[in-house]
């Protein structure tokens, strides 16, 4: 099911909450919408499930607006999604009668065998006559997840789905993403858990302050990040502020750092990714990598086969750069070791710094 929605708002008093040009949903596939806390995610995830009015905008499904749709016309399509909230919510009696509860008032048929079938996929067989309210945590997730996919509709709606998780309750809800990816189910998630939108999302929205600010694949979010706020979401380590002082020269620090040629000026601030970073005992001269700063080991931290260095190459600025085992030993580097970190120009991804008030300023 394609789903399209255009011009959002929606105000929780005078607080303008969501302010959402356009978002499309492609059918079949998994669309995460990232960002911090009180940025509107859950918002939109429950305008777009149908489960909240915005204040204005219009929401097409497979090409029909809405707005035109009759009450029981809405309520149809309604059943043909599924909302899994945060937080578990459980309903009274036991837990066959939580998984049945959905499909009576569905007038599904064979329910008694899709109930059956639901309590084994979700290991709940040896609990199934248990007040749903008492069970554990983790059981009253698992029985959360199978209330909802045992109604088998087209659209999956998961709000945060592994907060709160031990490792097996994440292992879980990752199968059972990649099972309704495998299904084309149409999916949309909201999430904190990065390595979950990097690994399954195959569009994701940045929503930052009610408004999208970054949208593409998960390689343009993590590797491209469009400004600073993003770059430190998304966990990238390296991230210099400063200005350009010409066309191809980033000060930062009282430092120089070369860049790929630029009409931008003023205030800015860079990425350099750790992987395009030599590290070399001595300075080298002759070579295609314009920059080649001077640096101190500060920390070395050991990630299996693979050392994380933190070098500090001005008062404030700190660079992270990898390097195997090998190479530690080779240069003999402990913490004070004076190194010189080697990248191009070409390396470095400009970003559009941001002011206090969140407004670009590049």
């Amino acid at each position: 099911m394609e789903i399209i929605a255009r011009n959002l708002s929606k105000f929780f008093g005078r607080n303008l909450a969501l302010n959402v040009a356009n978002i499309k949903i492609s059918s079949g596939q998994i669309t995460a919408i990232i960002g911090p806390n009180a940025a509107g995610k859950s918002t939109l995830l429950k305008i777009l499930a149908l489960l909240l009015k915005p204040d204005s905008g219009e929401i097409i499904f497979n090409g029909k607006n809405i707005s035109a749709f009759t009450p029981a016309r809405k309520l149809a399509l309604r059943r043909q999604m599924v909302y899994l909230p945060q937080h578990p919510v459980i309903f009274s009696g036991s837990v066959r009668d939580n998984l049945a509860y959905g499909l009576k008032i569905r007038h599904s048929q064979n329910i008694r065998e899709k109930v059956e079938q639901a309590l084994r996929n979700f290991s709940l067989p040896m609990i199934s006559e248990r007040n749903a309210r008492q069970i554990s945590g983790g059981e009253k997730h698992r029985l959360m997840l199978a209330r909802a996919l045992v109604l088998e509709t087209e659209v999956v709606f998961f709000d945060e789905p592994t907060t709160n998780l031990d490792p097996l309750g994440i292992k879980i809800t990752e199968e059972i993403i990649e099972n309704l990816r495998q299904q084309q189910r149409t999916i949309v998630l909201t999430t904190h858990n990065l390595i979950l939108a990097r690994h399954f999302a195959d569009y994701i929205y940045f929503l930052d302050r009610g408004e999208i600010v970054q949208q593409g694949s998960a390689e343009d979010i993590f590797q491209h990040p469009g400004n600073c706020r993003i770059a430190e979401f998304t966990g990238s380590p390296n991230i210099l502020t400063g200005e350009i002082i010409d066309a191809e020269t980033f000060l930062t620090d009282g430092l120089k750092i070369f860049i790929a040629r630029s009409e931008k000026r003023g205030p800015a601030a860079i990425i350099i990714r750790p992987e395009e970073i030599l590290v070399s005992p001595e300075p080298i001269i002759h070579s295609s990598a314009r920059n080649c700063l001077a640096g101190t080991v500060r920390q070395i931290k050991p990630i299996g086969l693979v050392r994380e260095l933190k070098v500090q190459i001005s008062p404030r600025n700190f660079l992270t750069v990898l390097i195997t085992a090998e190479s530690e030993q080779k240069m003999k580097l402990q913490i004070g070791t004076g190194v010189y970190l080697v990248f191009k120009a070409t390396a470095i991804h400009l970003l559009e710094e941001m002011n206090e008030t969140g407004q670009q300023i590049v």
